[in-house]
């Protein structure tokens, strides 16, 4: 993706090619099926280059290149294991408490890696013609399968689109100088004990380690060693990208 995708609003358009595979499905006429098979899986790939570009300042910019929903998902899974995990965040009114006037509720289903990878799959099974072999057995486009198929990810997808929040996330990355004056910063996710990192300037050579909720520590590595000492110049920036300065608090749907 380049730059000029950051414009495009990747939810609206997957809300569009889902209601358009809504119509196919209720043309009656079951060679349109074929077409909203492919309406749905381009909206799993608009749905997933949404949640990409949530992330898009902790990955590698060659991960910004790849279209493949399973491999976008094996990258940022890797790097956040709640990274497909849905979301409630409860917002505080102005008494200061969840449940009084005031206080919103944003929950968030959000689009799982597994159920993308396997469903586009298996949408995209019924874009292709049938093997010889199938065809000689007698095997040709199942389209009561196809249509169950379909019905299933328009269900599923419409879930997604009507959460009363989305791509909600609290992005922690401690950040900190290295010896040699560059500053350095590691997204961690809230699940992570501690993650690796190297000054890009430098190379050395660091761990971040959680020590409660919101609090960090930087380890250095030792020279020649594969020890690690304290490191006592780090300082905790992070913090919540909800704006204001209203209580709030989450919980992963999972």
């Amino acid at each position: 993706m380049s730059d000029d995708d950051a414009k495009f609003d990747y939810r609206a358009r997957s809300r569009r090619r889902v209601d358009r595979a809504r119509e196919h499905l209720s043309s009656g006429q079951k060679d349109h099926l074929i077409y909203a098979c492919l309406e749905l899986r381009l909206a799993i790939e608009s749905l997933t280059y949404d949640l990409l570009r949530l992330y898009r300042d902790d990955v590698e910019p060659s991960t910004l290149q790849r279209w493949e929903p399973h491999k976008l998902f094996k990258e940022l899974l890797a790097m956040d294991p709640d990274a497909d995990a849905g979301m409630t965040l409860h917002v505080a009114g102005p008494d200061g408490t969840f449940d009084g006037p005031g206080s919103i509720e944003f929950k968030e289903h959000r689009l799982s890696g597994a159920w993308a990878q396997k469903m586009h799959r298996a949408l995209g099974y019924f874009l292709h013609e049938r093997l010889l072999r199938e065809l000689e057995s007698g095997k040709d486009s199942d389209f009561s399968k196809m249509q169950r198929k379909v019905e299933e990810a328009i269900k599923e997808l419409d879930q997604i689109h009507e959460s009363t929040g989305f791509n909600l996330r609290f992005r922690q990355a401690p950040k900190f100088s290295c010896v040699c004056g560059e500053q350095v910063s590691r997204f961690i996710a809230r699940t992570q004990r501690e993650v690796p990192v190297s000054c890009t300037a430098c190379g050395k050579q660091y761990l971040i380690q959680r020590t409660a909720s919101d609090e960090f520590r930087v380890l250095e590595k030792l020279e020649g060693r594969q020890d690690y000492s304290t490191f006592p110049t780090t300082h905790w920036i992070g913090g919540s990208e909800i704006p204001g300065n209203l209580p709030v608090k989450s919980s992963s749907e999972g």
